[in-house]
């Protein structure tokens, strides 16, 4: 945090040079002064940091697909692991990202591949 002239704080959030009166005080530092938060209030709000805007944005992970779906991409895969080929009736399967939610990737079909559990899990965070 930057201060000019004691008056006005830099916002570590929103970078605005804003009034001392828009920051939560922590407290007295004896001789040095009095301590204020990072942000300002305005930031400190739930969900208005950018982590937590974007957290929700991959959440939300743009685009849907139904069991219908999954069930028509099994069947497109003729019941076979994408990486593996082992039957999936006797595995079970996993709804794989080809591309991750966090790396931008979507809930589209076009993102999905059916995996067996343990190709799923042996890809760890690729």
């Amino acid at each position: 945090m930057r201060k000019v002239d004691g008056l006005l704080l830099e916002c570590m959030g929103c970078r605005k040079m804003l009034p001392r009166g828009r920051f939560y005080k922590l407290g007295k530092l004896g001789k040095l002064g009095e301590r204020w938060r990072g942000r300002c209030k305005e930031c400190e709000k739930p969900g208005k940091s950018a982590r937590n805007s974007l957290r929700r944005e991959r959440a939300k992970g743009r685009g849907t697909y139904s069991a219908a779906e999954v069930r028509r991409l099994i069947a497109m895969q003729h019941h076979l692991c994408k990486l593996c080929n082992r039957h999936l009736g006797i595995t079970g399967y996993h709804v794989d990202h080809v591309v991750s939610l966090a790396r931008g990737g979507s809930n589209t079909l076009g993102n999905l591949q059916i995996l067996c559990p343990k190709c799923n899990l042996s890809k760890g965070a690729r």
